[in-house]
């Protein structure tokens, strides 16, 4: 699926965290190791339950084996349990998955990082078509296209699940306008990774879904890894939950994206995750299977695209330099389910954490569970970002709704009650701002700017649009509608008043 954003789908905050090189505790014995991964689920459980979050699952790899696989509470409202065969929508971690399957291609010669789009899809055009002519396969992977952060949201809410929705997706990109000189700047773009899954679907011959399913899951034994959403129902995926003023409600009727699947919309478990990143903290080797080249891996991993002093993007990770480490990451979400995983080359470790809901105005406290538990694992203790408390009003941006919307209310009751704007229609004036018309009209006009900042500019501010911002953001979606609904009656209600004022004094006989 920036640090601002109400709708921040991909680093969900960013969150910083240093992270220095350390010892894996219980290298020296079992029973160290035992105690320290006892205290990681003593903390994963606490802040499950401090931030109502119904399911989860975590692993630990280290090396070319699994170090712990734990899961807690519940996949859905029966109350049946999370699994570690229990599938999840990864969201924007789907990411790391898709590059690497770009990779399998280049290391097949099928393939140039440094080829134009337009060399494997030759109809693939921006609004600009000089400019996006100029757009290299590692662009797309680098998030360095120019593509805009909005035109990778703009059909999130869309339903469309036919074998033609991934090229429908790709192909209006003709009309979208490059923000940026291919390869010159960073913006993170949802379509980068739709525009990858397409080149995967013409160079391989094959469908996206049964590329990653051939060459990415059945070499990894992803057995629990799914590309389409009936399939992983059938398997036992759990239900993702939303959060309505901070709490968590289940959100079963999600539209499955089928063409942000590339970049949003693989689905997999944490035992599955565990062999993928096996795979990448062994030079592209899983269980004596060598699934991608040692250059391949050392080129997806390779800092690239500068986003702040110590975080870099690379081909679907982001890279963060710490006091001596590097660790490599990626988080993700959908409207109701969130990933976060992690490599840390250096000490062989790797870290996946899935849950079954999210809230994007809190996203850096998800961000902060499997910090936390690197953190432990380091034998460091997390830092006060990720011990940081959920609140039941959770997020200053759903604050400042509610309060606009409560004042608005206030006004109302104020005016009707004491003000009475609409009996100032009678009263003479000149000029245009005293005409009848500007009497009645002013109203209507003020009200209607009032519901075009909530419903249009309010969501373009976040790159957004209205139906997505009540997919991911329900509750501040409906307050806003709300205010809308307030103002469009009261606008109508004061304009109705005065009209009727101006008629019954018009026909006063002097």
């Amino acid at each position: 699926m920036g640090t601002e954003s109400l709708l921040k789908i991909v680093f969900g905050g960013m969150a910083v965290m240093s992270f220095s090189s350390g010892r894996l505790a219980g290298q020296e014995n079992d029973n160290t190791s035992r105690a320290q991964l006892d205290r990681i689920d003593s903390y994963v459980a606490a802040r499950l339950e401090r931030g109502r979050i119904p399911g989860a699952a975590l692993a630990i790899v280290h090396g070319d084996s699994i170090l712990h696989l734990r899961t807690f509470g519940i996949a859905d409202p029966s109350g049946r349990p999370v699994v570690v065969e229990t599938p999840f929508i990864l969201g924007s971690t789907s990411k790391a998955l898709t590059a690497t399957a770009v990779m399998l291609l280049v290391d097949a010669g099928k393939l140039e990082l440094d080829s134009p789009v337009t060399r494997y899809l030759p109809w693939f055009r921006a609004a600009d078509a000089e400019a996006s002519g100029k757009i290299t396969v590692r662009d797309l992977l680098n998030h360095t296209s120019g593509l805009s952060e909005a035109a990778g949201r703009a059909r999130l809410a869309e339903r469309d699940t036919s074998a033609m929705a991934l090229e429908r997706h790709v192909r209006a990109v003709g009309d979208v306008r490059l923000v940026h000189t291919p390869g010159s700047a960073f913006e993170y773009s949802n379509t980068n990774y739709s525009v990858l899954g397409m080149i995967v679907q013409t160079v391989s011959g094959q469908s996206y879904e049964s590329f990653i399913q051939e060459h990415l899951f059945n070499p990894l034994e992803m057995r629990g890894s799914f590309t389409a959403q009936g399939a992983a129902v059938r398997a036992g995926m759990a239900t993702g939950y939303r959060y309505w003023f901070g709490y968590p409600k289940a959100a079963s009727a999600m539209p499955f994206v089928r063409w942000a699947a590339p970049g949003g919309y693989l689905i997999s478990n944490v035992s599955d995750l565990s062999h993928f990143l096996i795979a990448h903290l062994n030079q592209g080797s899983y269980a004596g299977t060598k699934v991608i080249s040692a250059e391949g891996m050392r080129e997806l991993h390779r800092p690239v695209a500068e986003l702040s002093p110590n975080l870099t993007y690379a081909m679907g990770w982001v890279a963060e330099t710490g006091d001596e480490e590097l660790v490599l990451w990626h988080n993700g979400s959908t409207p109701n389910f969130y990933s976060y995983m992690a490599l840390l080359p250096e000490s062989r470790l790797g870290v996946v954490f899935l849950a079954n809901a999210v809230d994007l105005f809190v996203a850096d406290q998800f961000d902060a569970i499997p910090r936390g538990v690197i953190a432990l694992l380091l034998s460091k203790e997390p830092g006060i970002g990720a011990d940081a408390s959920f609140h039941p009003l959770l997020g200053f941006a759903l604050i400042y709704v509610l309060s606009a919307f409560l004042l608005q209310l206030c006004w109302v009751v104020f005016s009707v009650a004491v003000r009475r704007p609409w009996r100032r229609a009678g009263q003479n004036g000149s000029g245009v701002w005293g005409s009848k018309a500007w009497r009645i009209g002013s109203p209507l006009l003020l009200n209607a700017g009032w519901v075009f900042g909530v419903l249009v500019y309010l969501p373009a501010t976040q790159a957004t649009s209205l139906p997505v911002m009540i997919l991911y953001v329900p509750d501040v979606s409906y307050v806003v509608m709300a205010s809308a609904a307030v103002a469009i009656v009261w606008g109508c209600t004061q304009a109705g008043l005065r009209l009727s004022i101006l008629l019954r004094q018009s026909q006063v006989i002097p």
